[in-house]
Parts: C-alpha cells; structure tokens; sequence
C-alpha cells in the first residue's frame, strides 16, 4: 500500500488507475488519482481526474495503471468467492443454531472424526 501511494505521489499530475464511479445512473470504471489513504477505515481517498470531488476506495474497487489487470481480476474474484463461502457458513451456522438442543443426537466417535478429516481436507484448499 506504501509503494502505491509512494509511485502516485511521484506522478502529481496524472491520472494513477481506474475505479468505479456513479456517473448517469451507473457505474463505469474512470481514470482517479490516487490522494492518501485513510489508514482508521483502510480505504484509498481519490478523486476522478480533473475533479476535485472525492471519495473512499478499497484496494479492490482500485486498479492502478501499473499493476497487471489480470492479477487484479484473479484477487478480486477470489475475493468473490470467498466472501460466497463465509456466507454460506454464516447461513449454514445459523441454520444449525436454530435447531433445538433436544432434537439432536449425539455423533459417534467415528463420524466425528470423518468430519473433522473433511473439515482439514477443505480448509487446506484455500490456504
């Protein structure tokens, strides 16, 4: 993050990336410039080229010219479907809480160890 702001701050007077800005009813990917970043809420301040209007960016609504586009794609899709994966747990998790203590039975010692084999297995997928 650092050397993003650093590489910007060398180059004052041109535009440094793209980010989605709401312009007409909809979001089109425009040339920013990159001002500071807002370290308390992890965002980037920048403001659409020839503007002095500004807002707050993450990292992933920030494409920078100098940065290969199809890493980006790569990390903000697998941001994507991490972010399905949390929620289907958070549905799931919520599903089981549901249940009632009474209405569930106690699992044997060898389906519990089957399911934590298949947890490990699924977690060392993502790392």
């Amino acid at each position: 993050m650092e050397e993003w702001l650093e590489h910007c701050r060398k180059r004052p007077t041109e535009p440094h990336a793209l980010s989605p800005l709401y312009i007409d009813n909809e979001y089109s990917w425009k040339p920013v410039q990159v001002k500071d970043y807002d370290y308390k809420e992890k965002k980037f301040i920048v403001s659409q080229f020839g503007s002095a209007k500004e807002k707050k960016v993450t990292r992933l609504s920030l494409l920078f010219y100098a940065e290969d586009p199809e890493q980006f794609r790569e990390r903000v899709n697998l941001c994507k479907t991490r972010r399905r994966h949390v929620e289907a747990e958070l549905r799931f998790t919520e599903m089981v809480d549901q249940i009632p203590a009474d209405a569930v039975s106690v699992l044997s010692y060898e389906r519990k160890e089957s399911f934590v084999l298949k947890c490990v297995d699924q977690k060392e997928r993502f790392e």
